[in-house]
């Protein structure tokens, strides 16, 4: 299935996602199956992107404006990020101590605390407390929303990237659920070149560590010359390489081992599709 980036409206700050889907999950025959042409259809989940100010005014002074905010989106699943909420009630709490300050040395009569009762930002309200932002935050879960709170623009919009793909991995989780777990999800780990690509790829094997994988590649730098390794020397062909320091890189005194070296032979070499030792 092909994804397509996800649709920003500019007014409300909202993200929807659309899937181009060229084929569809068939539970009778636990296979993917090819759709005549290809669809463009809209995701059940929609993202709203708010600032700490904004979700705040939606709140206060009472939750009326906040529940029509999430009724108005509720047609689909929600995700809400509030982008700084932290750091808005942090200055609302220390104007309102100066505030409180001031206050207190003006009726002592000191020069120059009039004026500084008077200085407020609009953004620094007095109701905005961390007890109405919690509370703000526990009336979004009660309407089964998905809250996530960052600091800056950098970390909302690294969340968005998570949240996309998270999304487009739905069939196959779906697929999975349906076949018992056989089939494969999750982050893949790439490195910087294909030597360390390769090293991740031998850490997925069960118990097989960075020393080992980090040995193995020292010997032979790719599949294929791991595989013809195999066939020539068999199984335990490995079981002689040693292992690699993790900080320097120096070969160790240890060795791979016939158990790994089996185990790594059996993922490579072997028809079995049941197997479980990735």
């Amino acid at each position: 299935m092909d994804y397509t980036p996800p649709t920003w409206i500019a007014n409300d700050r909202i993200v929807k996602w659309r899937r181009k889907v060229k084929k569809y999950w068939d539970p009778s025959s636990a296979m993917f199956r090819a759709l005549p042409t290809p669809e463009v259809r809209d995701e059940e989940h929609i993202l709203v992107h708010l600032t700490g100010l904004e979700f705040m005014q939606l709140a206060i002074p009472d939750m009326s404006r906040l529940d029509r905010h999430v009724a108005s989106v509720q047609r689909v699943k929600p995700i809400y990020i509030i982008e700084g909420l932290r750091q808005l009630i942090q200055r609302c709490a220390n104007a309102s101590n100066r505030q409180f300050r001031a206050a207190v040395t003006a009726q002592m009569g000191v020069s120059g605390s009039a004026a500084s009762l008077s200085r407020r930002s609009p953004q620094e309200n007095p109701a905005y407390t961390q007890d109405a932002a919690e509370l703000a935050l526990l009336q979004l879960q009660f309407h089964h929303c998905l809250v996530r709170e960052t600091a800056a623009p950098p970390d909302s919009a690294e969340w968005i990237a998570l949240f996309t793909s998270n999304i487009s991995a739905i069939p196959y989780k779906v697929a999975q659920a349906s076949k018992g777990g056989d089939t494969f999800l999750g982050n893949v780990k790439t490195g910087a070149n294909p030597e360390e690509t390769f090293v991740r790829m031998l850490q997925e094997i069960s118990r097989v560590t960075i020393p080992a994988a980090t040995g193995i590649v020292g010997r032979t730098a790719s599949v294929k010359g791991l595989v013809e390794m195999l066939e020539e020397r068999g199984a335990d062909a490995l079981s002689a390489v040693r292992t690699r320091q993790t900080r320097s890189g120096a070969p160790s005194e240890k060795k791979v081992g016939k158990a790994i070296s089996r185990r790594i032979a059996g993922v490579f070499m072997g028809t079995d599709p049941g197997i479980d030792d990735v």
